[in-house]
């Protein structure tokens, strides 16, 4: 690969356009552009830590990325990819700049635990320039959106779900390539981001056609939350009540949460269910389920669930139930929370023509608490769950499923289920390194067909050292769980549950595996391939700064003090006319749920460091 003879820079304005424009040679142009870090060149930005001025810029294509990054650190800084339904460290793929012995270098990893990552056996990144400053540091790197590599890289996919992203910087680094140790004490953060829309979500809401403002909150009402919990120790359920104003005849289209900021760093989750009389009264259903960090959630154009005793619909929604699960681990006293779900309606007298439903696969009801194996035995044990031909086969119809929300507790580490027809594989959802602290959705970005004799598979997996009767199924969150909330359409009436035991399906029962089955981060991830790398160069190629061509695997930099900025780059090919003027403001790294997003991970040890 060509290098500068002069320290190399990101475009700016107009150069930078023609370089988009310019896929051939989009890297030598870049190498050699003008000066600066200039925001301005970048699509979309987003502050993660105010605080330390970490921020992150980027722009992107249909094949590659550019991402910005200023971090306060002389030492290194990492962004990671995590996997989509968990976004922790373990299962991220993730690349670190770092600063050794005065020069800057980056390089590829993996991460399969919250301890220092592996070096991937291939090396995806590329380093195309590096500056120091006496006050900042700026490294540009370039990677595909997909590597065609599975075990080590997490392709960057535009599936309409943000991207789950991890942060972390540190002051030092120990040690030289390829066994680097860095550690981040508190200088570590996650985040979701639409790295493919300058949308938020809410005004993915607000400029939906059918949306004119009408919403309706669920929320508690300053709930005291009881120390001691009321479910153990640290737990409690609470459920709040709200009744649909009479005369109201809509579609619910989305919902999102608001939080309090007194209570959001307590609150494990929500889901919310709606009954077809005022006062919760009737069948219960439960339509959503969030988790802090998630996003709104937008249902597609023609789908919701039906709202209003004027709906005309036995099963339209008249009142709904907010169930707040709080976690106190440190029992803190004085709680108070007014915190909910705003769901979001069609005007009055305009209905959606396709009503959604959703259903529980695994073990909806926790049956499991009191059978024959309430207790988890310690080690690694799976346990599975059917919904099989003959359920599926009684439904009255076909159904398009929009999501998958698996949802274990704290010592659960994997989690899937895979839909056949046949001996054909129609869907695999799964979540291999499972966090109990940051759960989100798994799915396609246009669903996909369940059809009727279909067989649904649910399987948990976890891992624990404590005593035989230490770990059992139930509802508190020291607890265990084995539920999946299907989001789909049409509604299948009457049908809310699919699993076992004797809740629609079968409960296949239990057994102890010897390791926990995962493709990302297995002995794969550690061999490079015999194949030729991505187009791009390998990723430890040089520039220098003071005139010589430097050396292979290393930036020769001069190095300052102060505060250090990477820049991540990867080249931007096509979309042009569209994209290359766009800009947005600096948005919030995390929508909903910052607060207790963030300090769940910060209450486990994870990061880029032991």
């Amino acid at each position: 690969m060509e290098r500068c003879r002069r320290p190399v820079r990101v475009m700016s304005g107009s150069s930078l356009s023609a370089w988009w424009m310019a896929a051939g040679v989009g890297i030598a142009a870049l190498a050699c552009g003008s000066s600066g870090l200039d925001s301005a060149d970048f699509q979309r930005a987003s502050a993660i830590s105010i605080s330390t001025g970490l921020n992150v810029y980027w722009n992107i294509s249909s094949t590659t990325i550019v991402i910005g990054l200023e971090a306060a650190t002389t030492g290194w800084v990492g962004i990671g990819v995590g996997e989509p339904g968990s976004g922790s460290m373990p299962g991220a793929d993730i690349a670190i700049c770092s600063n050794h012995g005065g020069t800057v270098s980056v390089s590829d990893y993996f991460a399969t635990a919250k301890a220092a990552p592996t070096r991937d056996g291939r090396q995806d990144w590329t380093l195309l320039s590096s500056e120091v400053t006496a006050t900042k540091i700026e490294c540009i790197i370039t990677r595909q959106l997909d590597t065609g590599e599975v075990f080590a890289d997490r392709a960057i996919v535009n599936d309409t779900h943000p991207t789950k992203l991890i942060f972390a910087h540190g002051t030092t680094v120990e040690g030289t390539e390829p066994t680097l140790t860095w550690y981040h004490q508190s200088n570590r953060w996650v985040s979701s981001i639409n790295l493919f829309s300058v949308v938020t979500p809410l005004a993915e809401i607000t400029a939906m056609v059918d949306y004119a403002g009408d919403s309706l909150l669920v929320a508690n009402d300053n709930f005291a939350v009881p120390t001691p919990g009321t479910t153990d120790s640290t737990t409690t359920y609470a459920d709040q009540c709200t009744n649909v104003p009479s005369g109201t005849n809509s579609s619910l289209i989305a919902f999102a949460a608001e939080l309090d900021s007194r209570s959001e760093a307590y609150i494990h989750h929500y889901t919310i269910s709606g009954y077809p009389l005022p006062n919760c009264q009737g069948a219960k259903s439960l339509f959503g389920v969030w988790t802090p960090g998630n996003i709104p959630v937008v249902l597609p154009p023609t789908v919701g669930f039906p709202v209003g005793a004027d709906f005309g619909s036995s099963h339209a929604f008249q009142s709904f139930e907010l169930n707040t699960h709080f976690d106190n681990p440190t029992s803190v006293s004085g709680i108070i929370d007014s915190s909910g779900l705003r769901l979001y309606l069609t005007p009055n007298d305009t209905r959606r023509e396709i009503e959604a439903g959703v259903l529980q696969l695994g073990d909806p009801d926790v049956a499991l608490q009191s059978g024959a194996d309430t207790f988890i035995a310690p080690g690694n044990t799976k346990h599975d769950f059917s919904c099989g031909t003959t359920a599926t086969t009684a439904w009255a119809h076909d159904i398009t499923v929009v999501t998958h929300f698996l949802h274990m507790h704290a010592i659960g580490v994997k989690q899937e289920t895979i839909v056949t027809r046949g001996t054909a594989t129609v869907f695999h959802g799964e979540i291999e390194y499972y966090e109990f602290a940051l759960q989100s959705p798994v799915g396609r970005p246009n669903g996909y067909t369940l059809q009727r004799g279909d067989s649904i598979n649910t399987t948990c997996y976890y891992t624990h050292s404590g005593g035989a009767t230490s770990k059992k199924w139930g509802l508190s969150s020291e607890d265990e769980m084995c539920i999946d909330f299907v989001t789909y359409y049409p509604k299948l009436v009457g049908i809310e549950k699919c699993g076992g035991p004797g809740q629609g399906g079968e409960y296949l029962g239990k057994s102890t595996v010897t390791t926990i089955p995962k493709d990302f981060g297995g002995p794969e991830a550690l061999i490079a391939p015999s194949t030729a790398s991505p187009t791009l160069a390998p990723t430890e190629q040089t520039a220098a700064s003071d005139g010589s061509s430097g050396s292979d695997g290393i930036v020769a930099i001069a190095v300052g003090s102060g505060v250090a900025v990477i820049v991540v780059v990867a080249v931007v090919v096509l979309v042009v006319s569209q994209r290359a003027k766009r800009r947005t403001s600096v948005q919030s790294p995390t929508p909903n749920g910052a607060a207790a997003y963030n300090n769940a991970m910060r209450a486990s040890s994870g990061g880029f460091g032991p």
